[in-house]
C-alpha cells in the first residue's frame, strides 16, 4: 500500500515539475514509476543479501518482509530515493524559456 502511495505522490509531484521545466510530463511519469520500481528491485536485493537469513524461498521471503516491519520500512526508503533521485535531475534542468 505505501508503495502506491509512493509511486503516485512521486509521479505527481515530477509530474508538476517536467511542466514547470518544459518537459513531456508523461515521458517523466513513466521515468519515475521505472526509477520507482528499479529502485524497489535493488532494494528487495539488498534485504535479501544482508538482512534476510536462510535459504530463498519466495513465500517465506514474503513472509518475512510482512512480520519484519524494520525491512518492509529499509525497502520503501530505498524505493523513495529512486523517485527523489529521478526529481533531482528534473530540479537541475533549465526553466522553460519564456
Amino acid at each position: 500500500m505505501l508503495f502506491i502511495i509512493l509511486t503516485v505522490l512521486f509521479s505527481y509531484r515530477n509530474t508538476i515539475l517536467a511542466n514547470k521545466k518544459g518537459q513531456n510530463a508523461m515521458v517523466w511519469t513513466i521515468i519515475t514509476i521505472a526509477s520507482l520500481f528499479l529502485s524497489a528491485f535493488i532494494g528487495t536485493l539488498i534485504i535479501l543479501l544482508f538482512i534476510y537469513k536462510g535459504a530463498f524461498n519466495p513465500l517465506e521471503f514474503s513472509k518475512f518482509l510482512d512480520t519484519n516491519i524494520p525491512a518492509m520500512l529499509t525497502l520503501h526508503l530505498i524505493a523513495a530515493g529512486g523517485g527523489l533521485a529521478t526529481g533531482y535531475i528534473l530540479e537541475r534542468m533549465p526553466d522553460r524559456k519564456q
